[in-house]
C-alpha cells in the first residue's frame, strides 16, 4: 500500500516490527493506531492477525494457503511453538480456519478479499492493485513492488530470505493440520496434501 498507493499504516500491536526503523520507512509503517487515522486522510490502515472484532469497519482480508500460513508462523515464532500446537490452533492466533470463518471475507459487508497468490504473483498483480484502488477509492501511484530480496535486507524476521530455513511438514502434523482445516481449506479451494514421512 506504501509503494503502490504512497499509503501509510499502522498495526494493532505495539512495536509491530521490532523497532526496526528502516523496514518501518521502507514498508510505511507508522507506530500508533491513532497516529495512522492522523495521516491518512482518506483511507485510515490498521494491520491485525486478529479475529474480526471490527464488523463494522471497512477491510481488505488477506487470505492464504493454510500450509504457508502453518510455515510462516513456525518460522516468525523461530521454531519456538511446535507445528502440532499451530496446526490445532493452541498458540496466540488459533486456528487457521477459525480465524478465516471468524472473518468470512466472501459475505462480509465493506471487504475487499484477496489471496495472497494475487499479491506475489506478477500476472495476478495488476487485477489486485485495479481492485484495492476501487476499494480504497485511490489510484495508484505505481504498479510494482520492491523484490522480496531488498526487504529482507532491511530486515530478516518479518521478510525472510527465499532460501530460509522451511518447516518441513510432517505426516503427523498434516493429520492434526486436517483434522482442524480440511473443510475450510477444501471450501476456499486450496488442496490438501499427503506429506509421508
Amino acid at each position: 500500500l506504501n509503494n503502490c498507493f504512497g499509503l501509510s499504516s499502522s498495526s494493532v500491536y505495539p512495536d509491530d516490527l521490532g523497532g526496526n526503523h528502516a523496514l518501518e520507512s521502507y514498508v510505511g509503517h507508522i507506530e500508533g493506531v491513532d497516529r495512522a487515522s492522523q495521516i491518512n486522510q482518506k483511507v485510515n490502515l490498521v494491520k491485525t492477525h486478529e479475529l474480526d472484532l471490527y464488523k463494522l469497519i471497512p477491510s481488505i482480508y488477506v487470505s492464504r494457503n493454510g500450509y504457508d500460513v502453518l510455515k510462516s508462523c513456525w518460522s516468525f515464532w523461530n521454531g519456538e511453538i511446535s507445528p502440532l500446537d499451530i496446526a490445532a490452533g493452541r498458540y496466540r492466533f488459533g486456528t487457521w480456519s477459525n480465524h478465516i470463518l471468524s472473518w468470512s471475507p466472501w459475505k462480509r459487508k465493506k471487504t475487499l478479499w484477496l489471496k495472497y497468490d494475487e499479491l506475489v504473483d506478477g500476472s495476478f498483480f495488476p487485477t489486485a492493485l485495479d481492485k484495492i484502488s476501487a476499494f480504497i477509492e485511490l489510484p495508484i501511484i505505481a504498479d510494482k513492488l520492491p523484490s522480496r530480496e531488498s526487504i529482507v535486507n532491511v530486515d530478516g524476521r518479518w521478510a525472510r530470505a527465499s532460501n530460509a530455513e522451511k518447516l518441513e511438514i510432517t505426516s503427523a502434523v498434516n493429520e492434526v493440520f486436517c483434522d482442524y482445516n480440511a473443510k475450510c481449506m477444501d471450501f476456499l479451494g486450496y488442496s490438501l496434501q499427503d506429506f509421508g514421512d
